[in-house]
Formats: C-alpha cells, sequence, structure tokens
C-alpha cells in the first residue's frame, strides 16, 4: 500500500551478602516458577487445572510461563476453543499478534459460536488495521463487544476510506493526518497504514521522520 523506502516499523545479576536466610532463599526456586515446573514436568494436572494456573501466570504478567501451561492444557485436550483463545491472549501479551490470530482462529473453528474468540479476534483485527473483518468478529461476539469498540471500527475505516482517497490525489498532508489519527486509536500494529505514513512523510520531505 504505497512506493518509497519504508523501514520496517514494527541483569544486572544482583550478588546479596546478607544473613544465611537470603542465600538459602536465593537457592530456591519461586513458587511461580515451582508450579510451572510441576505443571510441565508431571501427569498429575488435568487440563482445567493447567488452564487456571496459566489464567494466575496471565493475571501477574506472566505471559511466557502463562503460554507453556496453556500449550500443556491443549496438548492434553485438543479440542478445548477457551485454550486456544487464552493461548491468543497471552501470546498479545507477548507482542506476538499474527500468532495470536492464528490461535482465535483455531478457538473459533474448534467453536463457530465462542463470542470470547470473536471479540478478542476483532480486537486483533483492529490492531492490524483491518475494519471490515474487525466489524464482522465484533457482530459474531454477542455480548462480549461493547459499543464503543464497535465506533473504534467504523471510525478506523472512514480514517482508511479518506486516506485513500487523499493518496489519489496526492494530499499527503491529509493522508499523514489521517494515518496517525488511524494508528493512535487503535491501529497500532498495521504494517499497511505504517508504509503509507511514511510515503507520505517521505512524499512531504520529512525523511527522518519516515526512517524513525
Amino acid at each position: 500500500m504505497g512506493n518509497g523506502n519504508v523501514n520496517s516499523v514494527m541483569g544486572n545479576i544482583v550478588r546479596n551478602k546478607g544473613s544465611s536466610n537470603e542465600q538459602k532463599d536465593q537457592q530456591q526456586p519461586s513458587s511461580a516458577g515451582i508450579n510451572l515446573c510441576r505443571a510441565l514436568s508431571t501427569s498429575r494436572y488435568d487440563s482445567e487445572a493447567l488452564k487456571e494456573m496459566g489464567n494466575e501466570e496471565y493475571k501477574k504478567g506472566k505471559f511466557i510461563e502463562a503460554l507453556a501451561l496453556y500449550d500443556r492444557a491443549i496438548a492434553m485436550n485438543t479440542d478445548k476453543a477457551s485454550y486456544r483463545s487464552n493461548k491468543g491472549v497471552a501470546l498479545t501479551g507477548l507482542g506476538r499478534i499474527l500468532d495470536a490470530v492464528r490461535e482465535c482462529k483455531e478457538a473459533i473453528r474448534i467453536d463457530p459460536s465462542y463470542h470470547r474468540a470473536h471479540h478478542r479476534l476483532a480486537t486483533l483485527y483492529l490492531r492490524l488495521g483491518d475494519a471490515e473483518t474487525a466489524l464482522y468478529h465484533f457482530k459474531n461476539s454477542g455480548k462480549e463487544a461493547k459499543s464503543n469498540e464497535i465506533s473504534q471500527a467504523q471510525t478506523l475505516q472512514t480514517h482508511l476510506k479518506y486516506c485513500n482517497e487523499a493518496k489519489k490525489q496526492k494530499d499527503w498532508n491529509a493522508v499523514l493526518q489521517r494515518t496517525r489519527h488511524a494508528i493512535s486509536s487503535c491501529a497500532d500494529s498495521a504494517p499497511q497504514i505504517f508504509a503509507l505514513q511514511a510515503q507520505a512523510l517521505l512524499k512531504l520531505g520529512k525523511h527522518e521522520e519516515a526512517d524513525t
């Protein structure tokens, strides 16, 4: 969507010299680490327990640990849409948007009426700048979809429409304004919008900004 040279946008180790208790604590893994090791190395947890453990890790912001637990749950039960959907959320937390899309799609394949997976997929497509697909999945999200999210998708559609019109007219200032609005509102992972923004910057002679 546009030409030009567009660049892709997209421990300290602390040694404590304290008491023997502190040194002992350093030698012991964290409770989260213990739980994760148990989950991955034993079969005494069922898939639902693993999913719940993954949820707890996710709530703590430990997305890698959550992902490992969801993967283990999926390995034990491949037919649960919620496991795939939750894995998609963990992947989103890690910034792996396209992988998250794939998992949410798989959740919907397993259960086409799974509202939460449709909703999560819609929000991912918003970030990718695909307003039409986002709206489709919002419409299949039931009560999960909020009116402001649907409005966001509709606004993104409008921005993209005017972007394309402005590009045809070579109104690069308008293109730049619309792409910036789209990115700041929701489409923060949309390669085609970033490419169009970079093209507008190049056309306006703002080469340094285009390279950032």
